[in-house]
């Protein structure tokens, strides 16, 4: 399974990015593991389906510059 990205979201800051790739590399971690899901607060993440497991993994820990969300959402890729 390929996961998104920071690279992905081009819209977010790069605060917010740099917390989804820092999550994508937990996430892969975990996989290579032999993990097929995991445990966020009180969310389950499926590994093995969900592209966008480092983007909620950083939603649920709350690491967007917002907390929850990107407060400095932009259309480029600065």
């Amino acid at each position: 399974m390929e996961f998104l990205t920071g690279t992905d979201y081009p819209w977010m800051c790069a605060e917010c990015r740099a917390a989804v790739d820092e999550c994508a590399e937990e996430v892969a971690e975990r996989v290579a593991l032999g993990a097929e899901d995991m445990v966020s607060g009180r969310v389950l993440i499926d590994l093995t389906e969900d592209s966008e497991a480092p983007l909620v993994l950083a939603y649920d820990r709350r690491l967007f510059c917002g907390g929850g969300e990107c407060s400095k959402v932009t259309m480029d890729d600065n």
